[in-house]
């Protein structure tokens, strides 16, 4: 899942605003974490909340109406890969149990095994994508409101 979004920097110029993100600084505990490079990229997120908040990809840029970071929220890479994975161990044990009964194993328990376990995957699977679809776009308003808070706006 991803959203783009802009947020207008109360900042005379690119350097002041990239000044003003640095300054929140990692916060022990919770709170945004911000991370811009000299060239103008930024990385932002707010730790403390879920297992793998969101993260902001962007940009500063000046332009006629002044400073702006522009970018994406997505969502971390470990929130997708571990839905990924257990999607993964699904098709596995559903590919195995497909295996046994193409041999006519119906005897070998590990039918049963790998039958229950890829049922059981499925719904861990479903779960998660549906946890997913529902947390993302709170914790990415979160974010976006810690960031306009921080950038003046």
């Amino acid at each position: 899942m991803r959203r783009s979004v802009e947020i207008p920097i109360d900042a005379p110029d690119v350097d002041a605003a990239a000044a003003m993100l640095r300054s929140t600084g990692p916060v022990p505990g919770a709170g945004l974490r911000t991370r811009v490079r000299p060239d103008g990229r930024v990385r932002a997120r707010v730790v403390g909340g879920g297992s793998g908040p969101p993260v902001l990809v962007g940009r500063l840029a000046g332009g006629p109406h002044g400073v702006v970071l522009s970018g994406t929220v997505r969502e971390a890479r470990t929130e997708r890969l571990t839905t990924a994975g257990f999607a993964g161990l699904t098709g596995l044990m559903a590919l195995v149990t497909g295996a046994l009964l193409l041999a006519g194993e119906f005897a070998n328990p590990g039918i049963y095994v790998c039958a229950a376990g890829a049922a059981a995957f499925a719904v861990i699977t479903l779960r998660l994508r549906r946890a997913r679809r529902l947390a993302f776009p709170v914790e990415a308003d979160e974010l976006e409101e810690e960031l306009r808070a921080v950038a003046g706006s």
